[in-house]
């Protein structure tokens, strides 16, 4: 998986997430240590920039899901059918 000059690193990046999901950020994290490593400085800098919009795709998924967790939260929910009996009140 080799980052040649003139990526389309939005598409890659989206395409890892939709591989390798919530793994995605940590796969790029490791090619940009292999190459680093390896003398590939170029190659390097192209992972990081992979790296860096895997992380803004995530944040922005993060965000997008937050509203609807924040209503769900706050809406009064029923009893569960794990409430005691005895702890439920009952008014006649």
């Amino acid at each position: 998986m080799a980052t040649p000059e003139g990526l389309d690193v939005e598409a890659l990046a989206h395409d890892i997430i939709d591989v390798h999901g919530s793994g995605a950020a940590e796969l790029a994290r490791e090619k940009a240590r292999t190459a680093i490593l390896s003398g590939r400085i170029a190659q390097a800098k192209s992972w990081l920039k992979v790296l860096a919009m895997i992380q803004r795709q995530q944040a922005a998924r993060v965000e997008l899901a937050r509203p609807a967790q924040e209503e769900a939260s706050t809406r009064p929910h029923p009893p569960s059918a794990a409430t005691p009996v005895a702890q439920t009140k009952i008014e006649r």
